[in-house]
């Protein structure tokens, strides 16, 4: 079995679909091999609660799968990334630590590597030698070469209505019109609900919509706390340029995007340089839906080449 036998081949067909959703697809490119191994303790976004759970209550299971995912991928070098008041816990674990200040989004990946693992040869050549697991995506590992069994649930913090957090295993696939049953939660016109954090989330449209194992967070929104988007011009007031840990004149950049002129936005605005925090829309002073832009325009041009590569 791929507990047994751990390698890279068993790795990609059985266990990228696991609770956090382990990626080996790095381990494929020879060209840019993986060097280090990050594990991050710490929360992707706002008012998520899932992965420090797995930190204070899954640290036997951590360390096998940060062992096994060393016999793996054969990458000797982990590192944990965790948050200032976890260094003591983590110590134990025997793998290089680093710790990032708590608030957002100082533990975002691509922070990460500019300001804590950049090598000598500088950032660029960092970002080409490491691949990122999160804590709940090794403790599946973990869990998976003990018991011999693949996990299938997914630990959720679900946020409710009254703003209250709670933790729940769920299986993976479960649709959120059973989510809402079992919290006694009800949608009336006008509520939200967002997979994903407050930052990077992502509204849905049906109670339907299945769980997935990188579902980190669900949070039902009532419609009194919603708050609007506009189409209002922006009154180019500075805040989105001065909170952009990218460094990008984001009060330009919004004027190519609503015009939809993408790869104008992406050759002289940086618009490939975004880091997708989603810090640049929750300062907007003209509620514009920046964020949601400069997804759009990514996915466009994403599109746009792949549709050439097949053509070619």
């Amino acid at each position: 079995s791929v507990c047994q036998s751990p390698s890279l081949e068993n790795a990609r067909a059985f266990l990228a679909g696991l609770p956090g959703k382990p990626d080996f697809s790095g381990f494929s490119v020879k060209e840019k091999p993986v060097k280090a191994i990050v594990v991050l303790w710490v929360e992707d976004d706002l008012l998520c609660v899932t992965r420090q759970y797995f930190v204070k209550n899954n640290s036997i299971a951590i360390k096998t799968g940060m062992d096994l995912l060393s016999k793996i991928t054969g990458v000797s070098s982990v590192i944990l990334v965790v948050p200032q008041h976890l260094e003591q816990v983590a110590g134990s674990s025997g793998a290089i630590i680093k710790t990032v200040d708590s608030e957002y989004p100082s533990a975002h990946p691509e922070l990460i590597l500019r300001h804590l693992l950049a090598s000598e040869e500088g950032p660029s050549k960092a970002r080409t030698g490491v691949a990122f697991f999160s804590a709940e995506a090794v403790c599946a590992i973990g869990a998976a070469y003990n018991t011999g069994a693949l996990p299938l649930e997914k630990l959720i913090t679900i946020v409710t209505k009254d703003g209250q957090k709670r933790l729940a295993y769920v299986p993976i696939g479960t649709l959120l019109k059973d989510i809402l049953t079992e919290f006694k939660e009800s949608l009336n016109d006008g509520d939200r609900v967002i997979f994903g954090g407050p930052m990077k989330g992502v509204s849905v449209y049906s109670t339907d919509y299945p769980v997935g194992p990188d579902t980190d967070i669900i949070i039902i929104q009532d419609k009194s706390r919603v708050t609007e988007r506009s189409d209002s011009a922006c009154i180019n007031c500075g805040e989105c340029v001065r909170v952009c840990p990218a460094d990008i004149q984001i009060n330009m950049l919004i004027r190519f995007l609503e015009a939809g002129q993408y790869q104008e936005a992406a050759d002289h605005w940086d618009l490939l340089s975004c880091i997708d925090c989603g810090l640049c829309s929750y300062v907007c002073e003209s509620r514009i839906p920046v964020f949601q832009h400069i997804r759009l325009a990514k996915h466009t041009l994403e599109s746009m080449t792949a549709a050439e590569e097949s053509n070619a």
